[in-house]
């Protein structure tokens, strides 16, 4: 405001559709949602869920995804769990990372994307790091989804 010369960022939060906080909790630069049973944050926030881009074991093709609802302009990492059965849909492989020019575990050994199958990995959680405001998935049946746990800022 007009008159003050001193600032700071305290953190952001994100509201619901009713404009409803949803709920968080700080620490230093890392932000995480809070699940409270029988509220809007009753679980953590779906990025996305179902079929997306070419699953391959060796040549996925991606699919990009915005997380410019999920997380502030000002964070630099992104905190995602993915899940290969969500809501009792079939299993899917799912592969997720921050752009498209991963490839799979096979061709990039080094620096492998996240990946979970149903029947090996049911659930993965990883922190990626932002490149832009989307981040890349590949899923390969309905069960495929993606979370928001949290985020890093960048300041």
């Amino acid at each position: 405001p007009n008159g003050y010369t001193n600032f700071a960022f305290v953190g952001a939060m994100y509201c619901d559709g009713s404009q409803n906080l949803l709920r968080s909790r700080q620490i230093g630069r890392k932000a995480s949602y809070t699940v409270v049973a029988a509220t809007n944050t009753a679980i953590v926030p779906t990025i996305a869920s179902g079929t997306a881009g070419t699953y391959s074991d060796t040549a996925p093709v991606y699919s990009a995804i915005s997380v410019s609802t999920f997380v502030p302009t000002t964070a630099a990492r992104i905190r995602v769990m993915t899940i290969p059965e969500y809501q009792a849909g079939s299993g899917a492989s799912v592969i997720v990372a921050p752009n498209s020019s991963y490839g799979s575990r096979y061709t990039n050994p080094a620096n492998p994307p996240i990946t979970g199958s149903f029947a090996a990995t049911p659930f993965q959680n990883t922190d990626l790091l932002l490149e832009s405001t989307n981040i890349y998935w590949v899923s390969s049946a309905a069960g495929g989804a993606i979370f928001c746990i949290g985020w890093t800022d960048n300041i």
